[in-house]
């Protein structure tokens, strides 16, 4: 893997917050400073996605849950297993400023290895096994690449989980999810957060820090870094 975190790529990160924050047009300054310090494909992906106004990562992080035991937890599958698939891939995941993890998923092809897949169900369903909500509701988007294996993986063992679940395949979860009310929402699709008005519990950052304690690429470090 390239190096990402290097000088310029701190400055940029310093830079573009400092822009975001005073209301600059988004792509405007995210393509001025990318190109300004010459960044590379992954490090743009990893910047655009891992950045945002001050304002708006602190309304996320209020919401934010650390325990689901007690909440009814609806759990967005694919964006679950997207971030465990591409951290087991040796891709890069990262905490943003909203505190919230995710991946650099535009960099890479979406596709992923059946073996991989099935770790990630695994790893999460057994986490899930530990960590009991009240109950638990899997979302699985339609139609979507391997979307009818890993329904198939999730029934298998949906049983052995001790909290009453479901299994439910729809087009778009995402909507229902950004319209439900007084569930725990397992995802960090930023655009549902934000408009749902449900507290939302970081599923595949607990799973990861359980099972391997990785040192994530932080951005909440790094821009505390350039502003000291």
């Amino acid at each position: 893997m390239r190096e990402i975190v290097n000088d310029a790529f701190r400055d940029a990160a310093g830079d573009y917050f400092w822009l975001l924050n005073r209301n600059y047009p988004q792509r405007l300054v995210y393509k001025i400073v990318c190109d300004r310090y010459k960044l590379n494909t992954l490090q743009r992906v990893i910047l655009y996605r891992g950045i945002f106004p001050a304002e708006i990562a602190a309304l996320r992080l209020k919401k934010r849950i650390e325990d689901p035991k007690g909440y009814h937890l609806w759990i967005d599958v694919f964006n679950v297993l997207f971030k465990i698939s591409s951290y087991l891939s040796g891709r890069p995941v990262f905490i943003c400023n909203d505190g919230l993890l995710r991946d650099a998923g535009d960099a890479f092809e979406k596709q992923v290895p059946a073996a991989i897949l099935e770790r990630s169900v695994n790893l999460m369903l057994s986490f899930l096994r530990n960590e009991t909500p009240q109950t638990a509701r899997f979302l699985i988007d339609q139609p979507v690449d391997n979307s009818s294996l890993v329904e198939e993986m999730i029934r298998r063992q949906i049983m052995h989980i001790s909290c009453p679940a479901e299994l439910n395949s729809l087009y778009p979860a995402d909507k229902l999810m950004s319209e439900s009310r007084n569930v725990l929402l397992a995802t960090a699709d930023s655009e549902i957060i934000d408009r749902s008005g449900c507290l939302y519990y970081d599923l595949a950052f607990k799973i990861l820090q359980r099972e391997f304690s990785p040192a994530f690429l932080s951005f909440p470090k790094i821009l505390a870094e350039v502003n000291s």
